[in-house]
């Protein structure tokens, strides 16, 4: 795995890579990698404080970072990337 995380950041002229390999835990489910719908549908559910610490959270996620559970989000949410959340760039 080291040597395919090597160079996949040597291919993107990245520097360095957090990789924890923690598996996937989604609504006290171990185990269960979410889908985008239930991902949504989550954070839709969310109220208050809590709703807005998880806008908050994803919206100074850099922009650059695009997967589809953030398209989604921005689609269904409108939760766009803050005007300042491009903190790390790809060079």
């Amino acid at each position: 795995m080291t040597s395919l995380i090597g160079g996949w950041l040597r291919e993107r002229h990245i520097d360095a890579a957090v990789w924890t390999a923690v598996p996937p835990k989604f609504a006290g489910r171990g185990g269960h990698m979410p889908s985008a719908e239930e991902v949504v549908a989550f954070l839709a559910g969310l109220e208050g404080e809590r709703r807005q610490a998880a806008e908050f959270y994803l919206r100074r996620t850099p922009p650059h970072i695009d997967t589809r559970y953030r398209r989604l989000v921005e689609a269904r949410l409108g939760w766009r990337p803050l005007r300042d959340a491009a903190v790390t760039r790809m060079r």
